[in-house]
């Protein structure tokens, strides 16, 4: 079991975890941005245009590069919690994202129900897990 002073949040907001993913459910643990935000390099490059009540809106084609600043080093019992998009990107066990989403009754992010990471080898899919 990891220490939740050994998750370290690079977001750049407060992560807070609610009772049964109820929007107006207790606050089971909060992390406080760390001050430090772990982002992918982002390539883009403008390509079209769409006509939308007379208005040009443009459109973008975007990458991410190789490239994470913020991310510090693998340290043994720490966590890391990111963006879902870079704990996706990142092939790492240390890095964790909130999830499931907690939407008030306007559809704003208020919270998680807990946290995940990704099962960049697929023994989850397989029915591998734990075997």
């Amino acid at each position: 079991m990891i220490d939740e002073n050994r998750i370290i949040n690079l977001t750049g907001h407060d992560v807070l975890v609610l009772s049964g993913s109820d929007p107006h459910g207790a606050v089971l643990a909060t992390w406080r941005p760390s001050g430090v935000v772990a982002r992918l390099r982002e390539r883009t490059r403008g390509v079209s245009s769409v006509t939308i009540d007379g208005n040009e809106v443009p459109c973008w084609r975007v990458g991410y590069d190789d490239v994470v600043d913020g991310l510090p080093e693998p340290r043994e019992g720490e966590l890391l919690l990111v963006s879902r998009v870079l704990a996706g990107v990142v092939r790492r066990d240390d890095l964790v994202f909130p999830y499931p989403e907690v939407r008030d009754e306007h559809g704003v992010i208020v919270g998680c129900g807990g946290l995940a990471h990704f099962d960049h080898d697929g023994t989850v899919l397989s029915g591998t897990e734990g075997a």
